[in-house]
């Protein structure tokens, strides 16, 4: 039969008479019900006189002094997690965390005490943070849990073997090449090419991962068992083989031992109050200083970038820049070249075209020039002609009375222009009875029946 559970009743600190008797009635009351616990009368403070004289004279039991009455850690709900053992892979505490929706593992030794924790900030640095290929080496980590991440078997081995020596590769390059790289005691995730197997094997590798199940042949098998090489076959492919490869390490390697606050279930909450909070400000102050250290990586690696980034822009830009000078030199050359190309030949056109211009001008003005001067020549025949006549009109001329002739035939003319034949005579004698007469005289009215003549004399103009 179980012990009952014990449960005291309490009065106020500092009890009075009243406190404790009803303190003892309550108990004795809960007792008589028999529920499965026993109810214990207490007191949280010493007992007056008053109230002691009382207990003696009734023949009762002081109630049992109770020193501290506050919550201790085993009153609190908390939950329970089980321990693990620090040689369980990444990749199952991960999965453990998800099941129990849990940030927090406590990893216990071999008489199940607290040895360290794991959290899920643990993990995540683990997977984002380490990249170095030596790190699963360096964890020690079990082939077990190699098997058990990557839902492998091991054809040569020992599956309770550990590997703590060599680095990761992924053999992607011709067996020649990757004889350069592989080292003694390294891990070679590989395909199904019998020629890669065989050169990681040659090359000393430790273990060989062989992806998407492809069988090992007995030959790399017995070649590999020779050589103290495991080798290990997983369904996976590749990439997925590289993802989990560093999710095999044991939590141990990621464990954190140092700075825990522990306590026991016996621990009273208000003496651990100042102890959790100290722990959150100095969390927080560590959280705070890591993420201030983060923040000033970022900043400065992007300041780097920026800086790098300009400095490429400007070699750039200074490049373009002088791609275009000389593009632009080119094509102002070749313009310039051009242009001087298509200047001569609109000078020759030009000057073609004012040659041909200027000889078909010329040729039209010879040929007026010419004609003029013909007509010239000609006007010159007949100004020599009319030399000659005129030599022969002033041989004629220079007669006195052929002259007097012409002179009254010009005078004749010019009267019969201007005058009526009766206003006018020839031959009239002006004075009567005189026997002189002119050769044309104009008739005037007289104061008889007789005219007046106006006598007119002809002379030639050269005699005038």
């Amino acid at each position: 039969m179980s012990a009952k559970k014990e449960v005291y009743i309490l009065g106020h600190r500092n009890p009075d008479t009243d406190s404790i008797c009803s303190a003892i009635a309550y108990a004795d009351v809960k007792n008589r019900e028999n529920d499965g616990c026993r109810y214990i009368a207490a007191r949280a403070g010493q007992l007056s006189p008053e109230t002691s004289y009382v207990l003696h004279r009734f023949g009762m039991r002081q109630p049992t002094y109770v020193n501290n009455i506050g919550t201790r850690v085993r009153d609190m709900d908390i939950r329970r997690i089980p321990g693990i053992s620090d040689d369980i892979s990444m990749k199952k505490a991960w999965s453990m965390m998800a099941e129990l929706n849990a940030v927090t593992l406590p990893i216990v030794d071999g008489d199940n005490m607290l040895d360290g924790i794991i959290t899920i900030n643990d993990i995540a640095t683990s997977y984002m943070e380490n990249q170095d290929s030596t790190i699963i080496a360096q964890a020690k980590t079990p082939y077990r849990n190699i098997l058990e991440t990557l839902e492998a078997e091991m054809v040569v081995g020992d599956p309770e073997a550990v590997f703590e020596k060599g680095n990761v590769l992924i053999s992607a390059a011709d067996p020649d090449v990757m004889e350069n790289y592989i080292e003694q005691s390294d891990m070679v995730i590989t395909g199904n090419r019998y020629e890669s197997q065989l050169s990681a094997i040659e090359s000393g590798a430790g273990c060989i991962v062989v992806c998407l199940g492809a069988p090992v042949s007995r030959s790399i098998q017995k070649l590999a068992n020779s050589h103290g090489c495991t080798v290990i076959i997983t369904p996976l492919d590749t990439y997925t083989v590289a993802r989990r490869i560093n999710q095999c390490m044991p939590v141990r390697a990621f464990m954190r031992r140092e700075g825990l606050v522990k306590f026991l279930p016996g621990d009273y909450t208000d003496s651990i109050k100042d102890s959790m909070q100290n722990t959150r400000i100095r969390e927080l102050t560590e959280q705070l200083a890591q993420r201030q250290a983060t923040l000033q990586k970022t900043v400065t690696d992007q300041l780097q970038l920026v800086e790098t980034r300009m400095k490429n822009s400007a070699v750039e830009s200074e490049q373009k820049l002088e791609n275009i000078r000389t593009t632009m030199e080119t094509r102002i050359s070749s313009m310039q070249a051009d242009n001087a190309k298509k200047l001569d030949e609109m000078r020759r056109t030009v000057d073609e075209k004012l040659q041909k211009t200027l000889d078909e001008k010329l040729r039209q003005s010879f040929s007026r020039v010419s004609e003029q001067l013909e007509s010239v020549y000609k006007g010159l025949g007949e100004m020599q002609t009319l030399a000659a006549g005129v030599g022969d009109l002033k041989k004629v001329l220079s007669n006195v009375k052929t002259r007097g002739i012409l002179g009254e035939i010009q005078l004749g003319a010019i009267l019969e222009q201007i005058l009526s034949p009766e206003q006018y005579a020839e031959n009239v004698a002006t004075v009567r009875g005189s026997a002189e007469r002119v050769e044309y005289a104009v008739r005037l009215p007289g104061d008889g029946e007789e005219p007046v003549w106006l006598p007119i004399d002809a002379k030639f103009p050269a005699d005038a």
